[in-house]
Order: structure tokens, then C-alpha cells, then sequence
């Protein structure tokens, strides 16, 4: 669905929480190597977390970053999680809050949206799916669709089976830490940039209009915290490449023409809407 309004509005929606060991979110140097799983850890480390979604009305199509829980997690949370995930952490999603809710809310279906965009395949960020699942496109990269089929125990795949996962290859680049990057409208304004450490084929979404840019930088970082004092998420793929991302984020918030970077889980983050 085109947007005939000029500017890029990007709302933030907060689609449901996690409250999970702070140590998923804020690597610790302790001598619990599973930590982060909150395994063997008192309930005082434990911290809710929103699961930001993102709707981006461009004028070249209707944009959805992640999807957040499934409303089946009010319910039925093992069902619809599976017993890990479950374990890992305390799973909510308010009435009305699920990600294809809030889109009704501003007046779309599954239908309108004409790009489904995973930042990756993680459960908190694909639990959705399934609701969203007549989206145009969903996308996701080649990287991280073929991590995730590999690791069972990371990623639960039938939160994915049977819908029309359709993937893109990172190009060279200017931007990012690696310098490769897919143009989703080949024109600049959409970089789907590869961002990886936190999984292989992490997503981040710069978004520019005229000389201003906001990143969405999924879970690069869980907030600003992460990049000031350098603290890699509790769970990595890759500890260097994930500390090559986070100096990328830090230097990328110090340009004058960014207008704001946005974690995915950052509980200092309200629901907004930002237009430029």
C-alpha cells in the first residue's frame, strides 16, 4: 500500500514484553557462562523488556519490521513458544497489543503491509508471523534463514514452516560494519544493513529522508547503554563481530544528521511516531 503523504512516518509499536535475566540483555564477565539464561540466578536479575515492532509508511510501500509475540501467548505461552523459550522467559502481551492489532488500530491488514521485514529469526521477534503471514513480501536474510536452519535448539522453525520466507543478499556497501547492505527501493532511503555478532545474519533498517536518518538497530543493542560502555548482548554468534557492530552504532549516533537510533528491546523507548 503506498503511503501518498510525502514524508516517512515510522510508528513504534510495542507489541507485548519478556521479562528475562539481565544478563541476555547486558553481557556479564561472571563465572556463570549461562547467565543470561537466568539458570541458577535469583528473580532480583530479572528485567522486562518491550518487543518493539516497526511500522514504516514510505512512499513507495507499506514497511513492518518484526512481528513480536503471537496472541496465542496469552493463552497457551508453552504452545505457542515451545518449552525453552518458555523457560527462558516470562512472555506478555496485553489486549490489543499484538502486532497485527496495532495495525488495525491504524487502520491495515496483513494484506496492506508490502514488506515483512525479519531482523532475524529469533522467537521474540518472529512469534507473530503466522498472523502476518499475507504480508506481500516477507523478507529475511540469506545468512540468518540458513543459521537458523541449522540450530534447532536457538531457533524454533515452525514459527516460520509453511510461510513465504523470501530471502535477500547483503551487497557491498558503504554503510555498516561489514559494508554490505541491500537497498530495498534502490534509491537510499531503505538500507537493510548487515549488522551481525547478536546472530550471523542480523538486520539493522537505516531509513533516511533528505539529509536525515534513523536506525533501527534491532538487537545490536539493548539500549543506549550498550554502545556507550560497549556491552555485547548476553547471547553472540560472533563476540568480535558483535563488538565491531556497537562501535558502528556508537559512531553512527554521533552524526549530525541522525535523528535517533532505536533498540528493539529498550524500555526507555515509548511508543511513538516519528515523521521526517
Amino acid at each position: 500500500m503506498k503511503n501518498t503523504n510525502p514524508n516517512i512516518n515510522i510508528h513504534i509499536l510495542h507489541c507485548g514484553s519478556a521479562k528475562v535475566d539481565e544478563a541476555l540483555a547486558y553481557r556479564e564477565s561472571g563465572l556463570n557462562p549461562f547467565a543470561f539464561t537466568g539458570i541458577f540466578r535469583s528473580s532480583r536479575h530479572r528485567i522486562s523488556l518491550p518487543l518493539s515492532c516497526y511500522l514504516i509508511e514510505h512512499p513507495k510501500g507499506l514497511i513492518l519490521v518484526d512481528t513480536g509475540w503471537h496472541p496465542q501467548v496469552r493463552t497457551s505461552p508453552v504452545k505457542a513458544l515451545g518449552v525453552m523459550q518458555s523457560m527462558l522467559s516470562k512472555v506478555e502481551l496485553p489486549e490489543g497489543k499484538a502486532a497485527v492489532e496495532q495495525l488495525s488500530k491504524l487502520g491495515y491488514s496483513p494484506s496492506d503491509i508490502d514488506y515483512l521485514v525479519l531482523t532475524h529469526l529469533h522467537a521474540d521477534h518472529v512469534s507473530g508471523l503466522e498472523t502476518l503471514s499475507d504480508a506481500q513480501r516477507i523478507l529475511v536474510s540469506d545468512i540468518e534463514l540458513k543459521a537458523a536452519r541449522s540450530n534447532p535448539v536457538v531457533y524454533t522453525s515452525r514459527m516460520w514452516s509453511g510461510t513465504r520466507l523470501e530471502t535477500f543478499s547483503f551487497r557491498p556497501s558503504t554503510f555498516g560494519p561489514e559494508q554490505l547492505a541491500f537497498d530495498l527501493f534502490s534509491d537510499g532511503s531503505v538500507l537493510l544493513i548487515s549488522t551481525p555478532g547478536h546472530t550471523s545474519g542480523l538486520t539493522s533498517i537505516l531509513v533516511r529522508s533528505g539529509a536525515r536518518f534513523v536506525l533501527l538497530c534491532a538487537d545490536v543493542a539493548y539500549s543506549q547503554r550498550s554502545w556507550k560502555e560497549m556491552i555485547l548482548p548476553g547471547l553472540t554468534t560472533s563476540k568480535s563481530k558483535a563488538k565491531r557492530a556497537l562501535a558502528w552504532i556508537a559512531k553512527m549516533s554521533e552524526d549530525p544528521a541522525c535523528a535517533g537510533i532505536y533498540a528493539s528491546h529498550d524500555g526507555s523507548i515509548k511508543e511513538q511516531l516519528i515523521s521526517f
